[in-house]
């Protein structure tokens, strides 16, 4: 018996029961891990909301792109319109006035006097 006894008082001390301790880790795990979701769906939730509004903006912007596209090609013809109008207008007054210097190149007839006139 002495042996026994000598066994027991130099035994370790008996730890606490455990179980508590991992009941409690894993209490808190669940509770982070609730929170977690949380905090995730509403990141998710948030991130989704930017996206459809970058979605719409981009929407928008290439809408915007193709409205001054079209706008851009009817004024280009707008002004090609007008320039092939000015050449052919300079081209209209070059002939005028080539027609002119000939016109004033030409001599005037000569009139009669009032002298002449009188029989």
């Amino acid at each position: 018996m002495k042996r026994w006894q000598d066994l027991l008082d130099n035994a370790p001390e008996r730890p606490n029961y455990t179980c508590p301790i991992f009941d409690g880790v894993q209490a808190s795990v669940k509770i982070s891990m609730r929170e977690i979701e949380s905090s995730l769906d509403a990141i998710r939730s948030q991130v989704n909301e930017d996206l459809e509004a970058a979605r719409t903006a981009n929407e928008e912007l290439r809408e915007n792109g193709i409205y001054w596209y079209e706008i851009a090609g009817e004024l280009h013809k707008e002004l090609r319109e007008a320039q092939d109008k000015i050449d052919q207008l300079e081209y209209e007054l070059s002939e005028a006035r080539s027609s002119l210097d000939k016109f004033e190149s030409i001599e005037p007839p000569q009139h009669p006097t009032p002298q002449e006139y009188t029989l």
